[in-house]
């Protein structure tokens, strides 16, 4: 009762929005205390916090039990190691295959041949994909499966077989950075995430090492799997290309904070044109990133529109060792406009499904291309 009453009276006093997110908040206090009183066993309770929280449906706000509370912590105070076999995907929308996101470089995907996009049909033989879980088969993620037989294609290409074996992946932010190809040097960074310290130090060094030959003509910032991350490290981040306040904090009574960016000139990093890349996953930071350079007429923004979720999270220790994880500002641009619910637009919409095309035939990046010239 005491971990629900202290959870309870932090949304009802410090959640960022007034009317709870459209939650009828006080509506939760009175049957979800006589489901206590009535007597839960652990499990039960834990998955009947998770619901009270989940109300608030602002996709930022969590509980975490105390097992999990420690998991966190752990998670957070190193860096990790873990067995995999270096991808990470999505799952078609007829639940037929699944379709590669993101490849961990140097890992056993990228050395295999496995390619961002590449379609994954089945494996060790067997359909890929679990329609009753709309996942990758169970079999996939036994810690006891170290090698698999993959049946792969390109969007529109011819199915092939390659053979993976897991490896030690460290899981940290891998910054992929190249020149993209033309008679001007337009330099491609893609940043997943903003999540853990060191995002904004791999960013530069990023920039550093492409800048070596001379100064670019432009850059290409993909942000289309950017699902947020430190505030710090995007405004780190955000200094290598522009400087001076760029947004603010605003909590539930108009308080605000206003978040700047220290400027960092690498190369021409500084003046040279920019575009964003987004997509529907761009969410939070990585949305903060496109707006704010948008805002400040430093980038164009090619893509879809982005999620639409600015808040930032504050984490409360309760009396039994869970936490509660809870939105308690929201961003906006200096001016005040904030995209939080309806998503950042674009200046030049593409919509293309990440799985109808390849890394060559990407129409985004032909998108910037067109902007920045080539």
């Amino acid at each position: 009762m005491a971990v629900f009453q202290k959870t309870w009276q932090l949304v009802n006093s410090r959640y960022v929005y007034k009317d709870f997110n459209g939650a009828d908040w006080a509506s939760v206090y009175t049957p979800t205390l006589a489901q206590i009183r009535a007597g839960l066993d652990q499990q039960a309770y834990y998955e009947l916090m998770y619901g009270v929280v989940d109300t608030l449906a602002d996709g930022h706000s969590y509980f975490l039990s105390p097992d999990e509370a420690k998991a966190e912590d752990v998670a957070f105070a190193a860096t990790q190691e873990y067995l995999d076999f270096g991808f990470s995907y999505g799952v078609s929308d007829a639940m037929d295959y699944a379709y590669v996101l993101q490849i961990r470089r140097g890992g056993p995907a990228e050395k295999a041949g496995l390619r961002i996009h590449d379609h994954i049909s089945r494996i060790d033989g067997a359909a890929a994909i679990d329609d009753t879980i709309g996942d990758l088969t169970d079999a996939f993620f036994d810690d006891k499966v170290t090698k698999a037989v993959l049946t792969v294609q390109a969007p529109g290409g011819k199915p092939r077989q390659i053979t993976l074996a897991k490896a030690r992946i460290r899981d940290d932010v891998q910054i992929d950075a190249k020149l993209l190809p033309g008679k001007k040097r337009i330099g491609y960074l893609a940043i997943p995430s903003f999540d853990g310290d060191g995002v904004a130090a791999s960013v530069r060094t990023a920039v550093q090492d492409l800048a070596k030959a001379g100064a670019l003509d432009g850059w290409v910032i993909d942000a289309r799997l950017n699902g947020g991350g430190s505030l710090d490290e995007l405004a780190s981040t955000l200094g290598l290309f522009t400087s001076g306040p760029f947004g603010k904090l605003l909590d539930r009574t108009g308080a605000e904070e206003t978040l700047s960016a220290t400027a960092v000139n690498v190369g021409n990093s500084q003046k040279a044109p920019i575009v964003v890349l987004t997509g529907s996953r761009t969410a939070s930071a990585g949305e903060i990133l496109a707006g704010a350079l948008q805002a400040k007429k430093r980038a164009k923004v090619v893509g879809q529109r982005t999620e639409g979720n600015v808040e930032t999270i504050i984490a409360h220790d309760l009396p039994d060792g869970s936490v509660l994880w809870l939105a308690e500002k929201r961003f906006a641009l200096l001016d005040g406009k904030s995209w939080e619910g309806g998503g950042l637009a674009p200046d030049s919409a593409v919509d293309a499904a990440w799985d109808t095309y390849t890394e060559e035939t990407d129409p985004y990046i032909k998108a910037a291309l067109d902007i920045l010239g080539r």
